[in-house]
């Protein structure tokens, strides 16, 4: 995943475009969900965000676990191992504990999880939180007569959102606390461990 500019929309995506992917590998992109589930079932990953602000600030954040599992199982996104040098991460973050997340989207519902937070401060609790992935046709947020939408792992909206508006305001833009504002840059990349 790639955002740099604003050509392409992310936010008001439906469940089969992030399941395929959208946009041009040269530019924004989403590589699609059933392509990292592919490409993760069989190997071990890492994942990678480079963060930038309009205000050239940066930041990243890197797991060494990084895994999308099958559609049938909504794409649950498990990750742990974190390092970087952002003090607020993906939900329930933790060097030593993997956390479990199944992607949701506004037609198909995959958050039966009783964790009350997603993206936490900056602490590194040790239990596990499973999110679902949310986007405008299916809603698997927490936040009830809403959606947090935009395509990507919610509990309720939370600090992080790479999918969101590249020119919105506050929550519908492209953020990641504890930067203030939209993000001018956001980069998600694997890589084979080892």
């Amino acid at each position: 995943m790639r955002r740099q500019d604003g050509s392409v929309k992310f936010r008001n995506k439906l469940w089969y475009a992030y399941k395929f992917g959208f946009g041009n590998l040269d530019g924004e992109f989403w590589l699609g969900n059933e392509a990292r589930h592919i490409l993760t079932e069989s190997d071990s990953y890492r994942v990678r965000f480079d963060l930038v602000t309009f205000d050239r600030r940066w930041g990243h954040a890197e797991y060494s676990k990084f895994d999308i599992g099958p559609e049938s199982d909504q794409y649950q996104l498990v990750i742990g191992g974190y390092s970087g040098n952002l003090t607020v991460l993906l939900p329930r973050h933790s060097a030593s504990i993997n956390t479990t997340m199944k992607f949701s989207t506004k037609d198909r519902f995959n958050d039966d999880n009783l964790a009350e937070v997603c993206f936490t401060t900056n602490t590194h609790d040790q239990s596990e939180n499973m999110i679902k992935f949310s986007t405008k046709d299916r809603d698997n947020d927490k936040l009830e007569g809403a959606c947090c939408c935009g395509g990507w792992w919610f509990n309720a909206c939370g600090y992080v959102r790479l999918t969101g508006d590249y020119d919105g305001v506050g929550y519908e833009g492209i953020t990641w606390y504890p930067f203030d504002g939209n993000l001018a840059y956001a980069d998600m990349k694997i890589r084979l461990n080892g």
